[in-house]
């Protein structure tokens, strides 16, 4: 097992919000709530959910205690505001934080990476108890682009089934950006003419399925469409170990793995897929009953390898949280072959 080479201590985090475009100037306010790299930073916990299917991404982003002037700012309709969320900053000019604005979260140790780029949802406050109050920014990735999104097209008979993909999430109301859409859709063409009319989403899963594909939005709601087997990597991108980056003992799943690793902004939910290397020695394996099929009883991956299809990232830049938490598959490869080995069958990599 390799060595991870990135330092583990010394917590860096940077919460940037970003206001609406000026039209008529062109400009566009960007506000560093808090920073590592602030003498008095205010305290920042969060809570990231990414998975790699048709659930929306999600975040929630608390600020401590800030003053006055800060929480103003964040919670007012219209009150000035400070570009730097520091007390000591004087005020500037400024928009509030709204539903639809830009969140950026970069979190980690040395090098920190995005962890969360997303939009508003909600503004909320909360009062902790006497002393502590909470300003908490709930966040989302895909709401605009998937439940209130709208197209209506035409498409003649025999066009290639990834040029309407390409088509429809360039065209519909709120644009979708395409992150990666797989090649396996060329070539496949619809006898008749097609036309699509509505929310987009229920196309995009008709093709999908009919393809045996999955759709899905990442950060900033780039839209991917993959056959979630045949894009597993091969080969790991990353190797963790206890002394690495691994916290507590990984626990097996029915489809892979569980662990958690001290933050890492490395390990994200991507397509194509990331895939991380685990030794299958430090992890707690399913209890095994007499008479269970090895297809029932969740096999560990042979060489170690398992695929991200999730990633939840929690944090406290005053308290002991600071993890990844990683879901992890076996690829399908790795899974036929520890049946096949289980089963005496014999087969060659294809």
């Amino acid at each position: 097992m390799s060595a991870n080479t990135n330092p583990l201590f010394g917590r860096n985090w940077e919460l940037t919000v970003k206001g609406p475009i000026n039209t008529a100037s062109n400009t566009q306010d960007v506000i560093v709530l808090s920073s590592s790299t602030f003498t008095q930073a205010l305290r920042v916990t969060f809570d990231i959910r990414t998975v790699w299917f048709q659930w929306y991404w999600t975040a929630d982003i608390q600020i401590w205690n800030p003053n006055e002037q800060v929480a103003n700012f964040l919670l007012s309709q219209g009150n000035t505001s400070s570009n730097t969320a520091q007390p000591t900053t004087p005020a500037a000019g400024g928009a509030p934080i709204q539903q639809g604005m830009e969140v950026i979260l970069k979190a980690g140790y040395a090098n920190p990476g995005i962890i969360w780029d997303g939009f508003v949802l909600q503004p909320m406050f909360d009062r902790i108890n006497q002393t502590d109050f909470v300003i908490t920014l709930h966040c989302i990735v895909g709401l605009d682009e998937n439940s209130r999104n709208t197209l209506g097209m035409v498409f003649k008979a025999q066009t290639d089934q990834l040029e309407i993909v390409k088509q429809m999430a360039a065209s519909c109301y709120h644009p979708l950006s395409a992150g990666f859409v797989a090649p396996g859709l060329a070539g496949k063409t619809f006898s008749r003419a097609k036309v699509v009319f509505g929310k987009p989403g229920k196309y995009f899963t008709e093709m999908a399925r009919s393809n045996n594909m999955q759709w899905w939005l990442s950060q900033k709601g780039l839209f991917n469409v993959g056959d979630l087997s045949k894009n597993f990597p091969s080969t790991a991108r990353y190797t963790f170990t206890p002394t690495t980056g691994i916290v507590g003992t990984p626990q097996q799943t029915q489809f892979g793995v569980n662990c958690r690793l001290l933050l890492n902004p490395n390990v994200v939910v991507t397509n194509p897929p990331m895939a991380i290397k685990i030794d299958n020695t430090v992890i707690q394996q399913l209890q095994k009953n007499v008479g269970d099929l090895p297809s029932a009883t969740s096999i560990l991956s042979q060489s170690g390898t398992y695929v991200v299809v999730g990633a939840r990232y929690t944090g406290d830049t005053r308290g002991n949280d600071w993890y990844t938490d990683v879901t992890g598959w076996l690829t399908a490869f790795d899974k036929v072959a520890a049946i096949a080995t289980a089963t005496g069958v014999q087969f060659d990599r294809p």
